[in-house]
Order: C-alpha cells, then structure tokens, then sequence
C-alpha cells in the first residue's frame, strides 16, 4: 500500500516546480530506508506468533497478545516518530548536503520526511493489523481496505497539492490515508472479536508521550550547542548520534519510573537476548 501510495505521490509531484519531487523522492526514501525497515522486520517476527497463539489458545488470549503487541509497538514506534519531526533539517543535512544537494535541497526534503514521518505511528498500526487478519487467514479484508487506502490517497493528494501545501501535502495525504486504514482495520478486527483493551493502548500512548518530554528537550539542547550545519560530515554525524543516544535513555529512564510495562518488558528481552548468547558461547567452548 505504502509503495503504491507513494508511487501515486511523486507521479502528481510531477507538474511542480523542479526540485520538489527529488524532495519528495528523497524525503520519503530516508523515512522508508529507517522506519519501514523496523516496522516491518519487528511485525515479521510477531507474524509466527499470532498463528500459533490462535492455534494454541483461545480467544481471550488472542485479544490480550494483541492488545500487548500494539502498545509494545507505540512504545517503539512513537520515539522514533518523533525522533523525525524533531531531527529531520538535521538528518537529511547528514544524509545528502554535498555537492549539488543545497540548503534549498535540505529544506524541500526535510518537510517532505516531516510529513510522511507523521504517520509512522499509523503505519505500526496497520502493519500489525494486516499481520493479524492474514494469520486468521483473511485476506479478503486488506485487499478491500488496501483499495480503499490508495483511493483516498489519489483523491487527497489532488485536494492538497493545490493548497499552499503543494508537495509536502502529496506526503500529508499518505500519511492520512495510512492512519485511515488503520482506524478502519482496527474498527473492523474489534468486529470480528469483540472490544479490544483500547484503555490500555492509550494510556501506553500517553506516558509514552510524557515520556519523550524531557529526551525532545535534550535532543534540541545538543543540537543548538553542538551543530553546526557546514561543518565536517564526521563531526555532525557524532553530534546526532550523541543527541539520539542520550534521548533514548532518559526515554528508557522516564518511561521505568511511570512504571511503563513496555519498559520492563524491553530490559527482560534484553537480559534473555544476552544469557542465551551466553549459553551459546558456552556450549561452543
């Protein structure tokens, strides 16, 4: 679906002025080349489970894994949403201010990743969503809504591409039209088996909020005293990666003392992930 709508983008972002669908191409090249990668790579590794939780147990248990799933997933799709909208001059900057690639450049695609990044959430969502209809074995459901989607884009991307929006409204109506599909597979999942535990889902969204608070401000605390745009590709690389590093563990520290159970769910993996390569170096020796 993303590939289509995207596709649909820069074909209208053809009859713009030039530079804004290289800006488009770029924008959302940087977004698909980090947050689809890890959205997809982790729903892939979720996939085998949902089969075999609905195989095994029943359907309270399915709803609960779930459930469980899509507030681990807000818990580690929302800092990385935000992680674009706050650093995308910067990202991009890093990625391609060379040669050609001007600060004109910069800006065009950094607005194009801030607005598909807008919809990283939605994404997580859909994902999780289509991955749980195809483990009960329906595909009729997202091919149905996965047309409905493209359409939506096509008509939104005609509505928003004349408004002072221009191109970055081409990214926006990706982005809704994703968060669309999201809503309307969720509404129609809950259908097939009952309320799912919405409560819960939102309050992991809320204190994962709150919890980027204090990580966003350090981010751009770093940022205003330690970036220099023009300045060596090295030096501003470790500049980001610096600020990146120390929001992710005040995120890690401020999510532990709301006592965020995504948080201990996160270290636990950890820890098994290291005693069992452990083992294995044991086993070996």
């Amino acid at each position: 679906i993303y590939s289509i709508n995207t596709l649909v983008d820069k074909s209208i972002a053809l009859n713009l002025a030039d530079g804004k669908v290289s800006g488009l191409n770029y924008g959302y090249n940087t977004y698909a080349s980090v947050a689809t990668t890890i959205i997809l790579g982790i729903s892939t590794v979720l996939y085998p489970k949902f089969i075999e939780t609905r195989i095994l147990n029943s359907k309270e248990e399915f709803k609960k894994q779930i459930t469980d799933v899509l507030k681990i997933m807000t818990y580690i799709a929302l800092p990385l949403m935000v992680c674009f909208l706050v650093l995308s001059k910067e990202i991009i900057e890093i990625a391609y201010m060379r040669n050609s690639f001007t600060e004109y450049s910069v800006e065009l695609t950094s607005w194009s990743l801030f607005f598909y990044a807008l919809g990283t959430l939605s994404y997580t969502f859909q994902e999780m969503m289509l991955k749980v209809f195809y483990s009960l074995k329906e595909s009729k459901i997202p091919m149905i809504t996965s047309i409905i989607t493209v359409v939506i884009n096509i008509a939104l991307d005609f509505a928003l591409v004349k408004t002072p929006l221009e191109y970055k409204g081409l990214a926006l109506a990706t982005t809704i039209a994703i968060t669309v599909n999201a809503i309307v597979l969720f509404v129609l999942l809950e259908k097939r088996f009952g309320s799912l535990e919405k409560r819960k889902i939102c309050m992991t969204f809320v204190k994962s909020l709150a919890s980027l608070i204090l990580p966003v401000i350090s981010t751009r605390l770093i940022i205003s005293k330690m970036y220099v745009t023009g300045a060596s590709l090295l030096t501003n690389l470790g500049v980001l990666l610096l600020a990146i590093l120390v929001a992710g563990i005040l995120y890690l520290i401020v999510s532990y003392i709301l006592k965020m159970d995504e948080t201990n769910y996160i270290f636990t993996e950890l820890i098994k992930i290291k005693k069992e390569r452990i083992g294995v170096k044991n086993e070996k020796e």
